[in-house]
């Protein structure tokens, strides 16, 4: 896996303090990650900041789902992909 995401920066978007929920949010952050990389395909350069951006938003999603109620974020994660994919 690239671990373009640290599991400080997952714990930031997802709100938490301290390590007791890195059990969780862990496996979240790995199937995230291994979605939008899968999404964008064969990227050379990986520094893209939406891509960041898109495993955070997935990220804090999955963690805190009632954040999401009405799609807003699910519809920006699904922009930065598309954006993404045509820029690539």
């Amino acid at each position: 896996m690239a671990e373009l995401v640290t599991m400080a920066e997952a714990r930031l978007v997802c709100r938490v303090d301290g390590t007791e929920n890195d059990e969780i949010i862990e496996p979240i952050l790995d199937a995230a990650e291994t979605y939008v990389l899968d999404y964008i395909g064969d990227v050379e350069s990986l520094t893209d900041p939406r891509i960041k951006r898109a495993i955070l938003a997935l990220t804090q999603i999955n963690f805190r789902p009632d954040e999401d109620r009405q799609g807003n974020l699910r519809n920006h994660v699904t922009a930065l992909l598309n954006q993404i994919k045509v820029t690539v």
